[in-house]
């Protein structure tokens, strides 16, 4: 059985801003370009990213905390649900256990974040699980943009005008993998959050890594450290993939 996910995670004075979207939009991997870090896999394999995952983005003189999630259309589910379900609430028949934990992570990340960047696939146009997804997270009340990714070149942009009826405002074109458009959207980052001067981050800390085989319990004792579940935990083998 899964345990569920839980927004008790401790925040640093930084703005936490969380990344979400349907399967292979590449959230992943425009997690790592903002963070300038290999702190995310990335794979054309769906449902990769389970776990959430965090780093710290440098721009501006300032810092800000960035979270990568799972697509929150995995299995059957569908994206309305995968953010709108509350906590607590038992999963449908037809989930499995590792999609609930994958959802519930997702959840977490939207709980805490102060600012929510949706990222939708501009090759792939718009989908309909894109539509339940922003009509959900426009019910979070908290602060959305939109964020097209594997925008490439300059002519793609004319890919970009249907993503406008999602209600999200002008979407932010950017391409992950090549790193066309980042700056341009940490500027709007950095101007809607207002962040300023940079969090303590370099206080010296105890770092430990929890290692052994698979389904040892090593997530299961991870949680029990830190006092909530902050990983999903599966009978399933290799469910953890990012440290």
């Amino acid at each position: 059985m899964v345990s569920p996910a839980s927004t008790n995670t401790p925040k640093n004075q930084s703005p936490t801003i969380a990344l979400v979207g349907r399967t292979n939009v590449g959230k992943s991997t425009l997690f790592n370009r903002l963070t300038e870090s290999h702190g995310a896999i990335t794979s054309p394999l769906p449902g990769t990213t389970r776990d959430r995952t965090y780093g710290t983005v440098r721009w501006r003189g300032g810092t800000l905390r960035v979270v990568d999630t799972g697509g929150v259309d995995v299995g059957e589910v569908t994206a309305s649900v995968a953010v709108l379900r509350k906590p607590g609430r038992p999963p449908k028949a037809r989930d499995t256990d590792l999609d609930a934990g994958m959802l519930a992570q997702a959840r977490a990340a939207l709980q805490e974040a102060d600012l929510i960047l949706m990222v939708v696939d501009a090759t792939a146009g718009m989908m309909s699980a894109d539509r339940a997804l922003a009509a959900g997270l426009k019910r979070l009340g908290k602060p959305v943009r939109l964020v097209a990714n594997k925008v490439d070149r300059e002519s793609q942009r004319h890919q970009l005008a249907e993503f406008h009826a999602l209600g999200l405002g002008t979407p932010l074109p950017v391409s992950a993998k090549n790193g066309q458009g980042s700056g341009d959207l940490l500027d709007v980052l950095a101007d809607t959050l207002g962040w300023v001067g940079p969090a303590n981050l370099d206080a010296e800390e105890i770092r430990v890594a929890i290692l052994g085989k698979p389904n040892v319990g090593k997530s299961s004792l991870l949680n029990a450290i830190v006092g909530f579940p902050r990983v999903i935990v599966s009978p399933q083998p290799l469910t953890t993939r990012e440290p």
